[in-house]
């Protein structure tokens, strides 16, 4: 009889909760639709301000719901807030393909954005689903002005930024991890025999050198594109970077490109030839000359697959050994997960050829390595990102002062955050290691790197 009471008593409570489950669950879906026939209502009496400030604090509850998102992507559009009504008005199209007034106000949006190949593409499939007389009116009207606007003449487009950061770096002279290095056997006891370096033959290194620093900087590119495909630009980038603490290690950046970009469809394809010149302490200690080519193809709305092949040859006034040839190929790609805060992750897979112009000490290298990469939309003003690169190097020589072949691993970790406060200014935050290990100590180092930069775009 003990057990028959705790039997009957345990279905009570568990009917009592699910019923109150139940209950929570009618009135919550009671309130749901209380609101987004309020929500409605303002939208069909031209207020979308009010439907915007009744929907958006509730999206975190109500972003599952396909009315919900419908409504607030509406009233993001008639405010002006198209970017943001993409973003809304996805999560609706991602279940819901066919939703005809979802697409509209999608396309609606691209137009507002002047995405005019993207807006093209969903009036062009609203017209499939056999819309109405009067939608089949507004589809019409809108392709036509997209092909008005899209056939016109050729277009000279300028746009540009300035920025400015304020770092720390601990390593700026790019020093040893070692104070103090052994050479091979031959020169050690060379410099034994001739009181050179240290009594065990050993050599002093240069110390490493941190510094807190201030960039400023600034970019502009001129671009002239053609009705159909093709756009070619030319564009410039100088830049300043002065170390508080280490002037000497100071320097000044100056880029110069010009390139061309093929588009037709989901293909990509770009070209261009850059010039890249730095000064360190108004000494000129780098000269770069690069050309790049890319290619890319939206396989679907949220892959993308790529590659690239850069051609550099470079050259080091200030350390002629250092002088070279390098050639890289490599393959990328980027996938986006989930609809509402989206994950993009990246992958990249590369190989090099470094070939020295004089007599390197360690002859040519070949270099193979990986990016794997993260960003994290928590809205459309701010974002997160993380990605780590790992590079190997063999070199083809023994090297003669080390007496060992020379192979290294490098690894890149780097961590940010973007806050863009409006449609020009933005905030961003960065951390950045490097660690290089090496069979010879003196190309072993460690370098941490912190900077917040503002950018304004123009």
């Amino acid at each position: 009889m003990r057990y028959l009471k705790a039997i009957t008593l345990s279905l009570l409570v568990a009917s009592t909760h699910a019923s109150a489950a139940g209950i929570f669950a009618q009135e919550q879906k009671g309130e749901r639709a209380r609101l987004t026939a309020q929500a409605d209502y303002f939208l069909s009496k031209r207020q979308p301000e009010r439907a915007y400030e009744l929907l958006k604090p509730l999206e975190l509850l109500y972003a599952g719901d396909m009315q919900y998102n419908y409504l607030l992507g509406l009233a993001a559009i008639d405010m002006g807030q198209a970017e943001e009504a993409t973003w809304v008005l996805e999560r609706v199209i991602a279940v819901a393909p066919h939703h005809a007034g979802a697409r509209m106000a999608m396309a609606r949006a691209f137009f507002q954005l002047k995405n005019f190949e993207k807006a093209k593409r969903e009036f062009e499939l609203l017209a499939e689903l056999e819309p109405p007389e009067t939608a089949k009116k507004v589809i019409a009207l809108h392709l036509a002005k997209i092909d008005q606007i899209v056939n016109k003449k050729a277009d000279w487009r300028l746009t540009g930024n300035l920025y400015s950061s304020l770092g720390y770096d601990s390593n700026a002279n790019s020093a040893p991890t070692d104070n103090i290095i052994i050479p091979g056997p031959s020169l050690r006891n060379f410099l034994i025999a001739f009181s050179q370096g240290t009594s065990d033959g050993s050599l002093p290194t240069d110390a490493e050198k941190s510094s807190v620093y201030y960039e400023v900087g600034s970019a502009n590119r001129l671009e002239y594109a053609l009705p159909d495909t093709w756009s070619f630009w030319g564009r410039y980038q100088a830049e300043t970077k002065q170390l508080v603490d280490q002037t000497d290690l100071s320097t000044i950046g100056l880029d110069l490109a010009l390139g061309t970009r093929w588009r037709k469809g989901e293909h990509n394809i770009t070209t261009e030839l850059a010039f890249n010149n730095s000064w360190r302490d108004g000494i000129h200690n780098k000269d770069v000359i690069s050309l790049q080519s890319s290619y890319s193809q939206a396989m679907s709305a949220r892959l993308l697959l790529g590659g690239y092949l850069v051609l550099e040859d470079q050259s080091f006034p200030e350390s002629t050994a250092n002088n070279a040839f390098v050639g890289t190929l490599g393959l990328t790609s980027s996938y986006i997960i989930g609809q509402y805060r989206p994950v993009i992750l990246q992958l990249g897979l590369f190989a090099s050829s470094d070939q020295a112009k004089k007599n390197r000490a360690d002859g040519d290298k070949a270099m193979f390595g990986g990016r794997l990469g993260a960003s994290y939309i928590y809205n459309q003003k701010h974002s997160f990102s993380a990605d780590i690169t790992v590079t190997d190097s063999e070199y083809e020589q023994e090297n003669a002062s080390f007496e060992k072949m020379r192979s290294e691993t490098q690894m890149n970790l780097g961590v940010g955050y973007q806050w863009k406060i409006d449609s020009s200014l933005s905030l961003k935050a960065q951390l950045i290691k490097n660690d290089v290990d090496s069979s010879i100590s003196l190309y072993e180092s460690e370098k941490t790197e912190a900077f917040i930069r503002v950018n304004y775009g123009y």
